[in-house]
Formats: C-alpha cells, sequence, structure tokens
C-alpha cells in the first residue's frame, strides 16, 4: 500500500492490477493523472476497458465539478 501526502489517496498495486483510494472524487482524479504520467514514461497505459469505479457513502448520487 503506497500513501500519497499530497493527494489523500492510497493506491494498492497487486501483479496487474491496480486499486486507488481517494477520499473525494477531485482527489481521485489527480490521483489517476499521476498515475496516466507514470505509465506514460514506462511506455504504458491504463486498459479502459477494464476500468471500473466505484462511489460509496452519503454522498453517492452528489454532483461534482470535477467531471
Amino acid at each position: 500500500m503506497i500513501y500519497t501526502s499530497e493527494v489523500r489517496s492510497a493506491i494498492s498495486l497487486y501483479a496487474d492490477d491496480t486499486l486507488l483510494i481517494s477520499t473525494s472524487v477531485c482527489q481521485l482524479e489527480k490521483l489517476l493523472h499521476i498515475c496516466e504520467e507514470e505509465l506514460f514514461w514506462l511506455d504504458m497505459a491504463i486498459n479502459f476497458k477494464k476500468f471500473c469505479c466505484l462511489r460509496v457513502g452519503l454522498r453517492i448520487v452528489a454532483t461534482t465539478s470535477c467531471w
């Protein structure tokens, strides 16, 4: 488990799977862009066919300005 200080998020890696955990949708989007940049330098990409986003909690239906 890797914890990032500037985004207040966590990254869990296992084999070819990645789990991104964040306290807000905006922070999750920032974390996703950080991962995309790192993968670009490794000549890799996120497979969006296997990509899933899950939002839980009281604000599950709330809209956000990040998207």
